[in-house]
């Protein structure tokens, strides 16, 4: 047995199968949260603030403590073979002791 139903006939029976859609206006409170949050997120994409962000670090001066204070760990012994640092983990370090140290006035 064919279908003789129209292609429009069809779509006006699955739209009313549809779950009914939420006015744009009104959203769920999680929803709200998530696009708040996702925008908050997204500033920091923008390059003019990361620009405004790294000419206040002094990177050079906590790329060298993070290369130096690397060394001394790998020399001290202090690094496991299976808990291998890289610079890039004492650069994080470095740059949290500056945020408390030297940015912030407490």
């Amino acid at each position: 047995m064919t279908d003789t139903r129209s292609p429009q006939a069809e779509e006006h029976r699955l739209a009313t199968l549809r779950l009914p859609q939420q006015q744009p206006h009104v959203q769920h409170p999680l929803m709200q949260q998530i696009a708040a949050s996702l925008q908050t997120v997204s500033r920091y994409d923008d390059p003019l603030l990361q620009a405004m962000a790294l000419s206040v670090i002094p990177i050079d001066a906590l790329q060298v403590r993070a290369r130096d204070a690397l060394e001394l760990q790998q020399q001290l012994g202090d690094v496991g073979d299976q808990h291998t640092l890289h610079v890039e983990d004492v650069l994080a370090a470095e740059l949290t002791a500056w945020f408390k140290r030297d940015f912030f006035s407490w």
